[in-house]
């Protein structure tokens, strides 16, 4: 997610990255928040990008780099992890990605 959020940002801006943990609707867990200052994706396309092989061909996406493999896999850990993708456009321009995790056990102070 990082690699692509880098490839796409527009040149001379940089790329967010936050962690927070939150209750979600299973219980704690750990959102990771990644946002490009890029031109974003087309809604309709969102879902999609999360496909194998796929790539958005309106000029903007995959720049004739890639295979369309790495958001696919990324999905499927997250899901194997039991957590979820959120893909939005943020108002003022960029791609946001939110991968949701279960949080799982605790941290014990020794």
């Amino acid at each position: 997610m990082v690699r692509n959020a880098i490839r796409y940002t527009d040149q001379g801006t940089s790329v967010e990255i936050s962690l927070e943990s939150t209750e979600g609707k299973q219980g704690a867990e750990v959102r990771i928040r990644v946002r490009d200052q890029g031109p974003g994706v087309p809604e309709s396309e969102l879902r999609n990008i999360l496909q194998p092989f796929y790539s958005v061909d309106d000029g903007h996406a995959c720049h004739g780099e890639g295979t369309g493999l790495g958001l696919s896999i990324v999905d499927r850990v997250v899901q194997q992890l039991g957590g979820s993708i959120l893909l939005s456009n943020a108002a003022s321009g960029g791609l946001v990605v939110d991968i949701c995790l279960p949080l799982v056990g605790s941290m014990s102070a020794s």
